[in-house]
């Protein structure tokens, strides 16, 4: 069902959905989630401060190829969780 809603075909490793890097930009107190996308469908960034309650941070169109998204780091010592979800 997730190859389904991620608009991905099973059979082939070039089209699926999955989140590639997760980076913090140095000196800046910004964070980068890039993933890569399908312009058929729309994403969810969801945060977490304990892995059980999500909730939707941004929502984003599809693009062919990666997704960048740039985020503002959250202050230490706060524990902050990102997931990229489809939007069905």
């Amino acid at each position: 069902m997730g190859q389904y809603l991620a608009g991905s075909h099973p059979l082939s490793a070039a089209s699926n959905f999955f989140a590639l890097q997760f980076n913090e930009l140095p000196g800046l107190n910004v964070l980068t989630l890039t993933w890569s996308g399908s312009p058929a469908r729309n994403y969810a960034v969801q945060t977490s401060h304990d892995l059980t309650t999500w909730s939707t941070f941004s929502t984003l169109p599809g693009l062919t190829g990666l997704t960048t998204l740039m985020v503002e780091a959250p202050a230490r010592p706060v524990r902050q969780y990102y997931k990229v979800v489809v939007v069905p």
